[in-house]
Parts: C-alpha cells; structure tokens; sequence
C-alpha cells in the first residue's frame, strides 16, 4: 500500500508539474541535485544515484541533474560553458571522455534509479551560448577571427560563425538577445533556423532517448521568448515540466516572462526577500512577507527557493535559513531544497520535517492572519490544512489569532511547542520560538 500511494503521488506530482496546478494541490518538493564544483572525477551522478531511495522515502518528488553536456572545460566543467550538446560523457573531447560528473551510462543508471524510487528528473539545459570553438574562423559580420567552428568527432549538431550572433538574420551583438554575458552568443533563427531547430531536437533527444521528464533552462534572460514559447510548445515539451532561470528580483517581470513562454519560473522576488530575512539579524520587518514574491501573484508558476548553485557560492544565506525553509515548505508555489543545506550544513531532518508537512497539510491558497515587526502568521486554506508561524525575535513569542479551525486541539508539527486549542470561533493562541518556526494543524 505504501508503494502505491508513493507511485500514485509521483504520477499526481507529474501531472502537476506539466499542467501548473501548482497552489491549490500538493506539488511535490524537488531537490537541486548539485552545488557548485562537487566532486571532479566523473563519480557524482553514482553519489546521486546512492541517494535516490532516501530522498524519496523522504517525500521528495522530483531531482533536478545538473547540466550533462561535455564543457569547454573538460573533466572540471560544471556544464554551463556547452562543448558539444550531445556529449553527455561518451566521446574522447577537451581531454576527457567522461564528464566531471561521470560517463552517460552512469548518467542513464542515475536517472533510472530515481524513476525506480518514482521520482521524476528534470535537466539543467543550456541553450544561450556555447564555449570552447575546435578552430578559428573568418567571420564576415564581424571582420575578424571568430572561434565559432565546432567540429566533433561524431559528426553530429556541428556549428559555425552562421550560428551565432551576429550574422546575416542578425547582424547585431546587442543585448540582451544577440550577445551580452556569454559568448557566442546562439541564434536560433538563421541558416534556416538551424539551431533552433536543432536544439528542439536536441531536447527531444535528452527526453525520449535519456530518460529526463523535464528540463530547468539557464539564463532565459538571454533569449528571445518568442523561440522560447515556439520551443515551449514543441512535443514532447509540450508535455513536460520546465522552469526557467529569469534572474530578476522583479515580480512582475518574472509573471510576465512566465506567461509569455508559458513556463514556470524561478521566485527570485521572494528569495531576495527571504535572504534579508534571514540574513538580518532580527532588523527586517516580517510584515514584508504579507506580499513578497512571484508567489503573491501567480503562485501556479512560481518554483521556490532558498538557496541555489550560484547564490550558494557566491552570496549565500548565512544564518537562520531554516525560517526561510519553513516559508516554501508551507507556502504555494513549487519547492526547491539545495543539495548543499539537506546534506553538507546540517539541515536535512530539519528540512524532512517540512517535506513531510508540504506533502500532507500544505493545501489550497493563503490567508495572512497576523504580522508584525517580528511575527508572521499566515494559514493555508485547502485539505487538513495549516497554520505557520515565524518568529524573527531573540525570545519566544505568542499570538492570539483567528483561523478555520473550530473547538478543536491544534499539534504543533515540528515538535517544539506544545498543543493549542482553537475555540468555537476559531480563536487560538500560538506559541513560536526564537529565530523559529511553528506550524500548526489538526491530529
């Protein structure tokens, strides 16, 4: 029975993920399934691999790979600087067969691995730019030598200066869609839409011929979303679950990038805001949650997070970063647990706690009940349901609020406070620890 439940949520899980009912039913929590520089030597996807049981015994749904392809930078590429986009650790290229992260067969076994614990696997795709050229070129539009030719031992997706910007179609590096951060800068549309379409198939190919089910794309910012939405709308894609990393701390930028591709995106309004919650030491105000993030205005396309390969190391958050997991783990939208936290910083049966509560009471949409300098108080609305409580002060705190629950005792779930009882009229008083959390629902 238990195996059956466990396949029937991971089926729901999917079903969720490609449609983005996400808000107003369970959405499964995903795991960022790397940091920046893991181990080299082609050993992480069998330290993946070792981990798909538990993860999923632990109420997680879904596994987030990082980027497969060969690099320019061989066996200590992190896969953001593309070689060759159908290398995935099977050809002898830039001084390595295998990539920093192993060979394709033990990226196969990973994925299977993680089906077999019925979890689904999404894969980090890069499709703005590529490095690492065979050979120089004479390029017209530009007047100079370019390294634009990629050459492969296998023949297969080759490129050259007519792929990348600027170009006939384009003759243009300006920014943000035809050159910028990365170079060279792809175009999809010239030379007959060579790699456009090519990394339409390409994408295919990482889907029915690899085994992913959906993709996470990088630097969206750098391409046009009308590819994105045309790429977007293409099969098997159509079908599959695809966040993108529009990194903007603007929500109303990322709703718009979300409903123009029709894809889910990545909350970075919220993480700026959760970041200098924890990060502050008790001085931010906590009734900056009341509105904060993607979240607020479309909850179904929102993917949630606290932490993640770049902020991690180069801006991470430092202290009370439990409270920021407790925000997503009880919240709407789609949440994302980084690697590093559940497994490196001591976070993980913390973190379990909050899977286990995202899983069984964290449904429907969300009423704030209380906020102030300190407290925030917000309940979800849908199912058994929940009341959470954070507390940003240095001494436990009480509040009185009014929640749906009627003359009925309300457990603590995280184990640090003890029961409340809510009165006919749904009045309660909770308890929240220092620099914590509580969260808060019917046995």
């Amino acid at each position: 029975m238990k195996n059956f439940r466990k396949s029937l949520l991971a089926i729901l899980a999917s079903l969720v993920m490609v449609f983005g009912f996400v808000g107003t039913s369970f959405a499964g929590v995903m795991m960022q399934g790397f940091y920046w520089d893991p181990p080299a030597g082609g050993t992480w996807y069998d330290t993946m691999k070792s981990k798909a049981y538990e993860l999923s015994q632990a109420g997680f749904t879904a596994i987030w790979f990082p980027s497969p392809t060969k690099g320019m930078g061989g066996g200590y590429s992190m896969g953001y600087d593309v070689y060759d986009h159908y290398d995935l650790g099977e050809y002898n290229q830039k001084g390595t067969i295998e990539t920093r992260f192993g060979s394709r067969a033990e990226l196969e076994a990973a994925i299977q691995a993680y089906k077999n614990a019925g979890m689904q696997t999404i894969v980090d795709t890069v499709m703005n730019h590529m490095m690492g050229a065979d050979e120089a070129e004479y390029n017209p539009y530009t007047g100079t030598e370019t390294w634009t030719k990629f050459d492969y031992v296998h023949d297969k997706f080759e490129k050259n200066y007519e792929h990348f910007h600027p170009n006939v179609t384009h003759n243009t590096t300006s920014e943000p869609y035809y050159g910028g951060q990365f170079e060279p800068d792809i175009c999809f549309y010239n030379d007959y839409n060579y790699m456009g379409n090519g990394l339409k198939e390409w994408s295919k190919w990482l889907k029915i011929d690899i085994g992913f089910d959906g993709y996470r794309l990088d630097f969206v910012k750098g391409m046009q979303p009308d590819y994105l939405k045309s790429w977007k709308n293409t099969w098997p894609m159509s079908s599959s679950f695809t966040v993108g990393e529009y990194w903007d701390g603007n929500r109303d930028t990322l709703n718009w990038w979300a409903n123009e591709v029709g894809m889910h995106v990545f909350d970075f309004d919220l993480f700026y805001t959760l970041k200098d919650m924890a990060n502050s030491n008790g001085a931010f105000d906590m009734r900056g949650l009341n509105d904060a993030g993607l979240i607020e205005i479309n909850p179904g396309r929102a993917v949630t997070f606290v932490e993640n390969h770049d902020t991690d190391e180069h801006d991470p958050v430092t202290t009370n970063k439990m409270m920021a997991y407790a925000y997503i783990l009880t919240h709407e939208g789609y949440p994302t647990v980084f690697w590093k936290d559940y497994y490196n910083y001591g976070l993980k049966d913390a973190i379990n706690n909050l899977v286990w509560i995202h899983e069984n009471l964290a449904e429907g949409s969300t009423s704030n009940l209380y906020s102030d300098a300190d407290l925030y108080i917000a309940q979800r609305n849908g199912g058994k349901g929940l009341v959470v409580g954070l507390n940003d002060s240095d001494s436990w705190r009480s509040q009185w609020v009014q929640t749906r629950y009627t003359n009925t005792t309300l457990k603590d779930y995280t184990g640090q406070a003890n029961d409340a009882w809510a009165d006919g009229n749904g009045w309660v008083e909770l308890w929240i620890p220092p620099k914590g959390y509580t969260v808060w629902s019917t046995y």
